[in-house]
């Protein structure tokens, strides 16, 4: 049977910018303006494929003042745990180009991590990474690593893999970002990644510093929401710690959770 993993690559801790910090949903003092985060990745198994999303933060930290990483890099440790290799990974989906979802995927030796696995990413969040390098500062690593090994597929726009699994373009927190909807033995599920990163965002508006949209962003939330309640799908949270998955419900003007782990 298809079988699917939510995989824990750490935490980390985020500082923001002055004058943002009321965009962080879990401010630890108002002296400290941080917030503590998850980093999960998804392994879909599907049509005898294995099919990562994201890869973690790997050896990337482009800002030690920003960023503080508690426990990177446990994705290998939990693929290993299903006994899965970096080998045994078929294709792997980069959401986007923020170091905390494509890191893991060169090792300390400048070559790919998942040597046999082909990587989709956006073309419209490729060339937004050549032409900002100053942002993206490990771009042209990516760039030899995965492309040099004829790893990297650029795609425009919606784009469906295995049937089942639709990668969609959603510009806001990045010009190209893309998120995943799927569907696993009968069941819908939706991975909205940074669109909605934790359970807080569901019913706030808050959005965070590196949110280059936020009106195109709110858009799509609301349409992932809407989307997730109509088709009774789970939805996954890649930056919280608790809660994991769950299904939505309608409470009036506000969503409720129906956590399930």
């Amino acid at each position: 049977m298809d079988s699917l993993h939510i995989i824990p690559d750490g935490n980390f801790e985020v500082r923001y910018s002055a004058g943002r910090q009321n965009s962080s949903p879990v401010l630890f003092d108002n002296n400290s303006q941080t917030m503590k985060l998850g980093s999960n990745c998804l392994l879909i198994q599907m049509n005898e494929k294995n099919i990562l999303v994201d890869t973690g933060t790997g050896l990337f930290n482009p800002d030690k003042n920003k960023y503080k990483m508690d426990y990177p890099r446990l994705l290998l440790s939990g693929l290993k745990g299903i006994n899965i290799a970096p080998s045994d990974i078929d294709i792997v989906v980069l959401t986007h180009f923020h170091f905390d979802h494509c890191g893991g995927c060169m090792n300390e030796n400048e070559e790919p991590v998942f040597s046999n696995a082909i990587h989709y990413i956006q073309a419209s969040e490729v060339e937004n990474a050549m032409e900002n390098p100053e942002f993206y500062k490990y771009w042209t690593v990516f760039e030899n690593v995965l492309e040099k090994n004829n790893l990297l597929r650029t795609i425009e726009g919606n784009f469906a893999i295995e049937n089942s699994i639709e990668l969609i373009l959603s510009p806001g927190h990045t010009t190209g970002f893309q998120y995943i909807e799927f569907q696993l033995n009968d069941q819908n599920y939706i991975f909205p990644g940074d669109i909605i990163p934790t359970l807080w965002h569901l019913n706030n508006d808050n959005i965070v510093y590196l949110d280059h949209a936020p009106e195109a962003l709110g858009v799509a939330k609301n349409k992932i929401i809407e989307n997730c309640i109509k088709n009774d799908a789970f939805m996954i949270f890649q930056h919280s710690t608790k809660p994991l998955i769950g299904k939505l419900t309608r409470k009036e003007n506000r969503y409720g959770f129906q956590r399930i782990k």
